[in-house]
């Protein structure tokens, strides 16, 4: 279960210097989509309890016991959240999501005919992107030297969408998009990637890449 923000341990020690009446929770950041955003919640508030029982912050660091707290549930299961907005009372009744999968969950590719490693785009790759919840295709991790996608100057972290024109909206249309603009005589196909927020085009010669995968 998941709601969505990031957020900043106040322990009672810290509450008392920043004047707060209570320790809790600071939302430092609402992702796209968030349960609790949707509740009502807003950067800078103070979580302080969860279905009645207090939020307690053990120290400065450990950001990771909210989220803990937040995994005693059930993806759906419907809760109340309680907190501050400074001097004033908030109530956040919220209905649980799931999770996006992290990084360490995502599929990744080696693909030896551009020299290069793949994975699947995740949540948060597109939150850090300012790309579409929905926006589809491959993140570049490893570009080598001297390979395809090197000589044609992709990078690590450009995001792949096209090859040929033909869409690669995940891992396995990536190995057919390449065959398939292989397959023609011409000396070169196009790549459409996103790089920084911005849509790019580069170039692959066709001797770049090795005759086999």
């Amino acid at each position: 279960a998941w709601v969505g923000v990031e957020v900043q341990p106040i322990p009672a020690s810290l509450a008392q210097t920043l004047g707060l009446p209570d320790q809790g929770f600071r939302i430092t950041r609402i992702y796209p989509g968030s349960a609790l955003g949707a509740a009502g919640a807003k950067v800078g508030d103070l979580v302080t309890t969860l279905e009645g029982l207090p939020l307690e912050a053990a120290n400065d660091s450990r950001a990771e016991l909210f989220a803990q707290r937040v995994r005693e549930f059930e993806i759906g299961d419907r809760v109340v959240f309680e907190g501050l907005r400074g001097a004033e009372k908030q109530r956040w009744p919220t209905t649980l999501s799931e999770s996006p999968v992290p990084v360490s969950g995502l599929r990744t590719l080696t693909v030896s005919r551009l020299r290069a490693q793949v994975r699947e785009l995740g949540f948060h790759d597109r939150v850090e992107r300012d790309l579409p919840l929905d926006q589809t295709g491959v993140l570049l991790q490893v570009v080598e030297g001297g390979g395809a996608a090197g000589l044609a100057h992709l990078k690590a972290g450009d995001v792949l969408i096209r090859i040929d024109g033909q869409p690669v909206d995940g891992l396995d249309r990536l190995q057919p998009a390449i065959a398939a603009a292989l397959s023609g005589e011409a000396e070169r196909f196009s790549v459409d990637i996103l790089r920084h927020g911005e849509a790019r085009i580069v170039q692959i010669e066709r001797r770049w890449i090795p005759e086999t995968p």
